[in-house]
């Protein structure tokens, strides 16, 4: 298993934590690794382990031998946003503008958690923030989607090699319980602000 935080690996690449991150989120949505916890307890980093390939790269050249695509290259080439195609022999002006019309539609619906869990765009850590956000009615659409994937890589970014964030998070939920933030993201920033200079303060002591 892989413990290393992703501020050490990018000094150690010349990169930037993000990207590292970014990459992380890329190998667990492939399926080449996996989180199996934390390490650590004043500064607790995700555990990674490396999957085990070989069955993998079997399965996907006797797919490929048959003429099959593989689930991997679907996954790769999948999109989050809704895309339909109008037929040629009915291409008409109004047949496209009803289309458009309801692409628009899906893409400004609020997505569910579990249409947000299925896009494989978030992380458990990142699934657990968002879960807490929902509860005080904040929502998310297709358009929205890659916004709130780069927000919360900042956050932890910044964030989550000073402070227990899925602790935080639990703290931050019922603290506001009886009376939700109206600026949903804001607030628990804020709260991880306070969070980590209170860390500081203390080890300091």
């Amino acid at each position: 298993t892989c413990w290393e935080s992703p501020e050490n690996i990018a000094k150690k690449l010349g990169i930037d934590p993000k990207t590292v991150r970014k990459y992380q989120k890329a190998l667990v949505n492939r399926n080449w690794i996996k989180q199996v916890g934390t390490s650590g307890k004043t500064k607790p980093t995700i555990e990674y382990q490396i999957i085990d390939l070989w069955p993998f790269n079997m399965n996907y050249y006797d797919q490929k031998e048959k003429g099959i695509v593989p689930e991997s290259v679907k996954n790769e080439n999948s999109s989050p946003k809704i895309r339909e195609t109008v037929p040629k022999e009915k291409g008409t002006v109004t047949n496209k503008e009803e289309l458009l019309k309801k692409n628009q539609k899906e893409e400004e619906k609020a997505l569910t958690f579990e249409e947000l869990k299925n896009s494989n765009k978030f992380s458990d850590l990142e699934l657990e923030i968002i879960k807490a956000f929902m509860k005080f009615g904040f929502s998310v659409t297709s358009q929205k989607l890659n916004d709130l994937e780069d927000w919360l890589e900042e956050l932890e970014t910044d964030f989550l090699d000073e402070v227990n964030i899925l602790q935080e998070v639990k703290k931050w939920r019922d603290y506001f319980e009886l009376k939700p933030p109206k600026n949903t993201k804001k607030s628990f920033r804020n709260w991880l602000i306070k969070s980590k200079e209170y860390a500081k303060n203390n080890s300091q002591r």
